[in-house]
């Protein structure tokens, strides 16, 4: 009886989330129509500037929507985990190269280390990874105003020819509040822990069998991602990359 309730609550979500998602979608379209056709039209300074914000804030509610599809395929556990042999140590570091201009518009110094145990390859889902860390570094750096985040990624051996991919990042970007003062009240009205984003970027890595901690203390947060992944010695293949 009670996994008859379960797997109701969980069909029951599945069909609200989707719900939602069609009636974004139409919402979304039509607004990328009128934008569309405006942008075709000659328009004075100031209504440039106006349809570039209303194309930003389309852009993140496609953003959302996307979110919203993930997280309910996963709430109904229709995501496929592709597991394919890639660059580990490349992708680590051109993911970071993608944030750079992002946190120099926030004043946001983002320095990173990559510890000699990561291997130069690995088997996992790159897409998956690239994903929940830009996530996590994303909100980082959106949610600070100047100050520094640095980057850990340390790999450690577990049994065989599997080991443990862990990703540390240290924010200490000053943040966005009142009284100056860091605590988990700022930090979830802040944004940093709260939106879809959290809980999706939790989910999908749960699904791949890792973990994501959140720590903090008055001066910065603290993310930790925990992923196992397969390690592969001086593959001679070539690793596909993907963000």
């Amino acid at each position: 009886m009670e996994m008859r309730k379960v797997d109701a609550s969980v069909a029951l979500n599945t069909q609200f989330l989707k719900s939602l998602w069609i009636e974004f979608d139409k919402t979304c379209h039509d607004i990328g129509e009128l934008t569309t056709s405006i942008g075709q039209q000659e328009l004075t300074p100031n209504q440039s500037q106006w349809l570039e914000i209303t194309e930003q804030a389309l852009n993140k509610q496609q953003k959302l929507l996307n979110n919203i599809d993930v997280f309910s395929k996963i709430n109904n556990r229709e995501i496929e985990s592709e597991e394919i042999l890639f660059r580990l140590r490349e992708s680590l570091e051109h993911w970071i190269e993608e944030f750079k201009p992002d946190a120099a518009e926030h004043s946001i110094e983002l320095e990173y280390r990559i510890h000699s145990e990561c291997p130069d390859y690995a088997y996992g889902n790159s897409r998956f990874i690239g994903r929940i860390f830009a996530n996590l570094l994303g909100n980082a750096i959106k949610y600070s105003e100047q100050g520094q985040v640095f980057v850990d990624f340390d790999f450690r051996a577990g049994s065989d020819d599997l080991g443990y991919l862990e990703i540390t990042i240290i924010d200490k970007g000053i943040k966005s509040c009142t009284d100056g003062s860091l605590n988990i009240e700022s930090i979830i009205k802040g944004g940093r822990i709260s939106g879809l984003w959290f809980p999706i970027c939790k989910a999908l890595s749960e699904s791949l069998g890792g973990s994501i901690e959140v720590d903090h203390d008055q001066n910065e947060v603290q993310y930790l991602f925990r992923l196992p992944l397969k390690i592969v010695e001086n593959s001679e293949e070539d690793g596909e990359t993907q963000v």
